[in-house]
């Protein structure tokens, strides 16, 4: 009785693996970026069945200080995952929605006109995205 009772809440899952892997390129383009104070999300794109869209911090997210720029990718349908999907080794799920790098660059590197990363105070922002597996909980 108490080997099924354990038997009965193991999770099954089956990852799918998906042919023709293409990176889908997103590009967005940020005008007035010094001004900028608050997230800047882009406009959802879908990449193997599942919405998406980016994010970036121009002043930095929580823990950042206005040091650096934080840019993640964020799953929009991630809430109503059974279980995860994967992408790589980043993992997105209901609990686990985004993936990124807090400290992605510092201010100071970006605002500085020697290094050209903005031009006329405009941030160009490309993210290339392939989701390589779905898993998918067995019922």
């Amino acid at each position: 009785m108490y080997l099924w009772s354990y038997m009965s809440s193991i999770t099954r899952e089956c990852l799918s693996s998906l042919n023709d892997i293409e990176p889908y390129k997103h590009e967005r383009k940020i005008s007035e970026f010094t001004k900028l104070k608050n997230e800047v999300c882009s406009e959802e794109f879908t990449v193997g069945d599942c919405k998406w869209k980016l994010s970036l911090y121009p002043n930095g997210n929580s823990g950042q200080n206005g040091q650096n720029i934080s840019v993640f990718l964020e799953s929009v349908d991630a809430e109503g995952f059974d279980c995860k999907k994967k992408g790589g080794v980043n993992c997105y799920s209901a609990a686990a929605q985004s993936w990124g790098w807090p400290s992605f660059m510092p201010l100071c590197e970006l605002n500085d006109p020697k290094k050209g990363f903005l031009v006329d105070d405009c941030c160009i922002v490309q993210a290339d995205v392939s989701v390589v597996g779905v898993v998918n909980c067995l019922t």
